[in-house]
């Protein structure tokens, strides 16, 4: 009989003990998985953060390719004033040159 009574306290010992592992394991459990909505939920925020990002490269890469459109622009634009200037000054030295002979060639002796 006491042999029984000992093998009783012993497996009710050792079921308060599984009981408590169990509790434990349960615990740990709970912890784990409001650790991974908590991430989770870092995470969207993350995924929206990169999103919006996204869209603002895209915005400023539309704005870059725009400016670019106008610097070419402004380089055509320069190109053809340069173009006049060069046909103003060709113009300016046969006016002169023009000018010169006429002058010169009333003095010729």
């Amino acid at each position: 009989m006491a042999k029984l009574e000992k093998r009783s306290i012993e497996r009710e010992t050792l079921l308060g003990k599984v009981e408590q592992d169990r509790d434990k394991a349960n615990k740990e459990l709970s912890e784990t998985a409001t650790e991974l909505a908590r991430v989770r939920e870092e995470s969207s925020g993350f995924k929206q953060k990169v999103d919006e990002l996204e869209l603002e490269i895209i915005w400023v890469r539309g704005e870059n390719n725009e400016l670019q459109l106008e610097i070419t622009q402004v380089h055509e634009e320069n190109n053809g004033f340069k173009a006049k200037i060069d046909e103003l000054q060709l113009e300016a030295a046969q006016v002169l040159t023009s000018g010169f002979r006429a002058a010169f060639g009333a003095v010729r002796l």
